[in-house]
């Protein structure tokens, strides 16, 4: 099959050992520096050279589809001879693969060995909220007897977690959701839980079947809602947020939407026993990517502003991956750090490691700018820790100051301090904060709730389809 792929940016090289199992022609792209030049041993054309060579299709590896294909339309060439990065499934030869533990599986054989199936579906696998929230879920469900396929737009390590427990899933949905292939798939599912408001664009797939759908909307920052007017409504679908902040947020966008709550869940590791080192000093963590939304900088100033004999009673710990991307904000942190002696960081943790780890520290804080509802703050609540939040962090909502944790004004270093030395000053009161802190736990996040609010769910979501 011969090939011309548009578009010579990051969609084509994270998909370029794809398009290389076929024969490409040329390559294509407006630009008039790449033009006449060549990539990976292919010359690249202008869009007006398109006609003069022979292929069977034109590979759209753009984000910027409409454009293009209008572009294409221009040329007078035959929609029909036009495929879009999202559907680059039409290319493969039989089903689509879903991982089976350490085998994989055709789909049209996983539904058939799989009836009563749920699919999930997540933005992608990274060690970050949605996902894990995706997959407590998927548990949830499967105690519940239905069974469980987990998608995502894309691929990472978070599928490891996915094989530990034995959870099938699919690791490419961007490459297909724009199929009929995706949009037949859809429909031999009982019901589909979208896991985040970020898969917008597969939006008009689902507006297509009757399947009844959860949309679990757990964003509160506006970048997620520039562009979308309009959000999706028919008949089965209904709305859901991780949290009061969530849906304020949201139901400002889309008034006439209904939403209501959905708090995720995460399984009760608190049982397990793990010796803990021995630290004569408070031990507090920040656990999340470094970015400028997480905050790292306001504990880090609080810390600064610190009397030095209380600060050298404290160990502070940071968890998770630098944001490359946010260059400017992690040189700041670079520049904070450099002040503290008593800061260790470590990178991204499984989250077998990230359980083991609560039960070394004695206090999280969650300084974020924005945060719809962190799972490491739930997960800490479980724990028994101490959690320190700021306003704009979900958990806010159900913390009252010191009884079962604390919340200060967002980016106010100055609170955030005194926080810090009423603790030290009061360590014989944290062992009742913490407990109270997990009573949160219990009552909105554990598996036990979740299963009461999706067996309600799901039978009007099955009531609305059989009438």
């Amino acid at each position: 099959m011969k090939l011309i792929v548009w578009g010579t940016g990051n969609l084509y090289r994270k998909y370029k050992e794809i398009l290389s199992q076929f024969e490409l022609t040329k390559l294509c792209d407006n630009s008039l520096d790449k033009i006449g030049g060549f990539l990976d041993g292919v010359e690249i054309i202008a869009p007006s050279q398109l006609k003069k060579y022979d292929f069977d299709y034109i590979v759209v590896m753009t984000y910027a589809t409409e454009e293009v294909c209008h572009q294409i339309e221009s040329l007078e060439i035959s929609a029909d001879k036009v495929i879009l990065y999202s559907q680059l499934w039409c290319l493969k030869e039989g089903d689509i693969c879903v991982h089976c533990g350490n085998k994989t599986m055709g789909f049209d054989n996983w539904i058939i060995q799989n009836p009563n199936s749920i699919l999930l579906i997540s933005h992608n696998f990274s060690y970050t909220g949605v996902p894990v929230a995706i997959k407590n879920m998927a548990n949830v469900l499967r105690r519940m007897g239905y069974s469980v396929l987990i998608a995502a737009m894309e691929g990472g390590t978070f599928e490891r977690e996915l094989l530990f427990e034995m959870i099938d899933y699919i690791d490419d949905l961007e490459l297909g959701y724009q199929t009929e292939y995706f949009k037949n798939m859809l429909q031999q599912f009982i019901a589909i839980v979208v896991g985040t408001f970020d898969l917008y664009r597969i939006a008009e797939t689902i507006l297509c079947i009757k399947t009844p759908t959860i949309w679990w909307v757990h964003e509160t920052y506006e970048m997620y809602y520039m562009g979308k007017e309009k959000v999706p409504q028919r008949v089965g679908l209904k709305f859901f947020a991780g949290g009061n902040r969530v849906k304020k947020i949201f139901t400002a966008h889309y008034r006439e939407c209904d939403m209501q709550k959905l708090q995720y869940c995460i399984p009760d590791f608190n049982r397990k026993i793990f010796p803990r080192k021995k630290d004569v000093r408070m031990v507090v963590s920040v656990i999340g990517t470094v970015i400028e939304r997480k905050a790292q900088d306001i504990l880090l100033e609080a810390l600064v502003r610190m009397p030095e004999d209380y600060r050298n009673k404290l160990k502070v710990i940071f968890v998770g991956k630098i944001d490359e991307s946010d260059d400017i904000f992690v040189k700041r942190i670079m520049q904070q750090k450099s002040h503290m002696d008593n800061l260790e960081w470590i990178l991204e943790m499984t989250q077998e490691r990230l359980d083991e780890f609560y039960s070394h520290i004695d206090v999280l804080v969650c300084p974020s700018r924005d945060d719809p509802m962190p799972i490491v703050v739930t997960q800490a609540m479980m724990h028994e820790k101490i959690c320190i939040v700021s306003e704009n962090v979900g958990q806010a909502e159900f913390i009252e100051q010191q009884k079962n944790g604390f919340v200060f004004p967002n980016e106010n270093a100055e609170i955030l301090k005194e926080i810090l030395i009423w603790l030290l000053e009061n360590r014989d009161q944290c062992a009742a904060i913490g407990k109270a802190s997990r009573k949160i736990y219990e009552e909105e996040f554990s598996e036990k709730v979740m299963e009461k609010n999706l067996n309600r769910i799901l039978s009007e979501l099955f009531f609305m389809r059989d009438t």
